[in-house]
């Protein structure tokens, strides 16, 4: 077996010299009708069907502000929830509140091959801020629209399925020249066939905002290594799709890409992506100058000692609204006061691109934004959808 470093550079010179012939060509390809399934695999995950409406008097943690608590629930074979615990022992308290409500809430079971089964499902609940309930987000909704693509892959991964993934990716050139009014990055979407080995047999691009670089970039993902799809430990075929992110401060020509070795940043962990479908969202919001980390601002001197966290509303234009940060303990005064101060740091400097489905088109986003001083010209701003991502692809 060739070394995958060696293997790489011959990767690159092989993308380098389609990238010429791409450049000189500069035409999108055409673009392939994409059908997602809702079923996969033969499973059919549950979704609620009655979430209860109880007093918000009975469901409130006082000095509570809002924070994501991941939990892991046992849906049963007739749609009742018969177990629900955390994920991290910090949020016990947490569940002890609210688990009667959690339980109340009622499922569509989940089945297998048509047969109505027992399944466990991972949930991400916003825990609510003062006068308001606690939020839930499913891999499958109510009104059976999937749009955590995230959380809907790992609910098949605790049902069975090991989805495919990248073992390595390699080296590319070709940074794109971001343009004046740009509101997301460019992207190129392709989709890979794999057989039950993990070797890809066909790849094809489907959608590419920098079409330039596609054929290089169909040329990596050639000599790129995957794992293969199994369900029920048995390896299979299976047809999925891979994105390259064009991010602004990856270096060019880019290194290796292996997760599993080093301590990779936000983007180098989110730069290239695998997903078994079209459903959901492909790319939730990311900060466009300051990822997920610290910002000097010099409004941080304003915030208090302890963390912060709101509700972050980022509209498709890339617009993005923040509310909701209020302690209890605070008054009315020092809430407005650090409102402003979070919306002024968030306003100055950061600037989002908006979410995108897979026709890559815009789409609005509702998450959680957590602020903690590190100092007075220094805030620590973190996203609860990109730590939720970021532990995933250490996993």
């Amino acid at each position: 077996m060739i070394d995958k470093t060696i293997k790489s550079a011959l990767a690159f010179v092989s993308v380098a010299c389609l990238a010429l012939i791409a450049g000189c060509a500069g035409t999108p390809g055409e673009q392939l009708v994409m059908q997602p399934r809702r079923v996969h695999f033969g499973i059919h995950l549950p979704y609620p069907e009655r979430i209860p409406v109880y007093d918000e008097d009975t469901l409130m943690i006082k000095k509570e502000i809002e924070r994501a608590v991941p939990l892991v629930v046992t849906v049963g074979a007739g749609g009742k929830v018969v177990d629900v615990r955390v994920e991290e022992a910090g949020d016990a308290l947490a569940l002890a509140h609210y688990a009667p409500y959690i339980r109340d809430i009622r499922f569509e079971p989940g089945m297998v091959d048509s047969v109505k089964a027992e399944m466990d499902i991972p949930v991400v609940m916003h825990v609510a801020a003062p006068g308001t309930r606690p939020r839930f987000l499913f891999p499958v909704e109510r009104n059976r629209a999937i749009i955590e693509t995230d959380l809907y892959c790992q609910a098949l991964e605790m049902n069975g399925v090991t989805l495919p993934g990248i073992k390595w990716f390699p080296s590319y050139g070709g940074k794109p020249v971001a343009e004046p009014r740009q509101k997301s990055y460019p992207y190129i979407l392709l989709r890979v066939s794999l057989d039950a080995a993990g070797t890809a047999t066909t790849i094809e691009p489907v959608l590419s905002t920098h079409p330039a670089f596609t054929d290089q970039l169909v040329s990596a993902a050639n000599w790129a290594e995957y794992t293969p799809l199994a369900v029920a430990g048995e390896p299979r075929e299976s047809e999925n799709y891979v994105l390259i992110s064009f991010f602004e401060d990856i270096k060019y020509p880019t290194p290796l890409l292996d997760l599993n070795t080093g301590n990779p940043s936000l983007s180098e962990r989110l730069r290239v992506r695998i997903y078994p479908d079209t459903v959901g969202l492909m790319a939730l919001p990311i900060p466009l100058k300051s990822g997920t980390g610290s910002v000097n601002s010099a409004n941080a001197k304003k915030l208090p000692e302890f963390p912060l966290s709101g509700r972050l509303i980022v509209e498709p234009g890339g617009i993005i609204r923040l509310s909701n940060i209020s302690p209890d303990s605070l008054s009315i005064r020092e809430s407005r006061n650090l409102q402003l101060a979070c919306r002024q740091i968030m306003g100055v400097r950061v600037n989002m691109a908006p979410a995108l489905d897979f026709q890559g088109q815009h789409q609005p986003y509702v998450g959680l934004v957590r602020f903690e001083r590190q100092s007075e010209e220094l805030v620590r701003i973190d996203y609860s959808w990109l730590s939720r991502i970021l532990l995933r692809t250490v996993d």
